[in-house]
């Protein structure tokens, strides 16, 4: 009888080991903030056009870092166009860029002398 006493124990003290185990592995696992994204940019926030036609102007770049976020550009010229990575938008331009170096450029149509552009960019998270 005393044998069967030690398998019973054995037997109680696997099954607490495994309990103890499992409630371990599925502990949850404490709260970690989802990264927040950072962006550098460069971007020209003025553009003048002398001469009447449509242009395609570099702009710049903006480099995000860590994790995606919101990008919204706008123009006070009703003819501007933006691109963003070679994707066109329109004016104003929303964009979801993901981590990584993002070229931008705006296409311009002018149609008089000296036309002066101003661009306004926002990274909203």
């Amino acid at each position: 009888m005393q044998r069967y006493d030690q398998y019973i124990g054995l037997i109680v003290a696997l099954v607490a080991l495994i309990v103890a185990i499992y409630a371990v592995v599925t502990q949850p696992k404490p709260y970690q903030p989802p990264p927040t994204a950072s962006a550098n940019v460069k971007l020209v926030d003025r553009v003048v056009v002398d001469m009447p036609g449509t242009y395609t102007v570099n702009l710049g770049w903006i480099y995000i870092k860590d994790a995606p976020a919101v990008v919204q550009l706008a123009a006070n010229y009703s003819y501007t166009w933006f691109l963003l990575d070679g994707v066109r938008y329109g004016n104003p331009a929303q964009a979801v860029l993901q981590p990584g170096n993002h070229t931008v450029s705006a296409i311009i149509a002018v149609y008089g002398n000296g036309t002066k552009i101003n661009i306004d960019y926002k990274v909203v998270g």
